[in-house]
């Protein structure tokens, strides 16, 4: 990871480092001021879930050189994919998952201690397939995952470890195969609670969209562990997601164990 240091003389001048530090938390507050002015006089929109993150975390964030902003999914890709290629990004192998946080793993595990950095996992000819952003143990801004071809599979939005705001995943040829907004709340029987749901597949040949209102979603391991919530589910470890959707009739009701079975175009 780089650091920045100025290198003025004299105790009491303080650092261009930490200008910019404090200045940036200063526009968080006075963004946070305007949003809630916004929210009490202007009209409120019940579908767009409070993805800010808190002060503390983003200047801890920046402290570490970690940029929390988040875009749409080729804008936080492109981004990801350039920290990667800066080489600042710490492999999956060297860290350790345990009680929801993710640890920078030490040969003494005694000694782990929680991880601030970009986490990033490879496919077998060192492209990524993994990009995130953890800050003091737990996922917070935009994760990305991709092919081994190098196009966009996943892009999620994290908060406190939490899934947040947007999911969105492609098949690889570039069609939609999930779309969901996350509430940031957990679905009480499991995984996060999501509106907004569309699902893709292939009919026959034939691309066709499915949409599903709310529901939850839930990440899997393996060929389908779960520990029940999201934020405790290891991120460089997830294999695909387990998709409910509500009902009037029936209540909440199963759209698919596997997100893997869900049919993809051939050829």
């Amino acid at each position: 990871m780089k650091t920045h240091e100025s290198d003025y003389e004299g105790q009491a001048m303080i650092s261009t480092d930490a200008l910019r530090l404090l200045t940036g938390v200063g526009a968080i507050a006075a963004a946070a001021g305007i949003g809630v002015y916004l929210f009490v006089a202007g009209p409120r929109n019940a579908g767009a879930p409070d993805s800010s993150i808190s002060p503390d975390v983003v200047v801890t964030a920046a402290q570490a050189g970690v940029d929390l902003s988040n875009g749409s999914p080729s804008e936080d890709a492109a981004r990801l994919r350039a920290v990667f290629d800066e080489g600042v990004t710490t492999p999956a192998e060297q860290i350790a998952f345990r009680n929801g946080l993710y640890l920078l793993s030490e040969s003494d595990t005694d000694s782990s201690e929680v991880f601030t950095g970009y986490l990033a996992k490879t496919h077998d000819d060192a492209s990524p397939s993994l990009v995130a952003c953890i800050v003091d143990g737990k996922l917070q801004g935009p994760s990305v995952a991709w092919y081994d071809t190098g196009t966009i599979q996943r892009s999620m939005n994290h908060k406190d470890g939490k899934v947040i705001g947007q999911v969105i995943e492609y098949f690889p040829n570039g069609d939609l195969k999930l779309r969901a907004m996350a509430s940031g709340e957990d679905s009480p029987n499991g995984g996060s609670a999501v509106g907004e749901l569309t699902v893709g597949m292939y009919e026959d040949g034939a691309y066709k969209r499915d949409q599903l209102g709310s529901g939850r979603l839930q990440l899997f391991t393996g060929n389908g562990t779960t520990t029940g919530s999201n934020d405790t589910t290891p991120l460089h470890e997830v294999n695909g997601w387990m998709l409910f959707h509500d009902t009037l009739l029936t209540g909440q009701k199963v759209y698919t164990p596997d997100s893997r079975t869900i049919t993809a175009p051939t050829g």
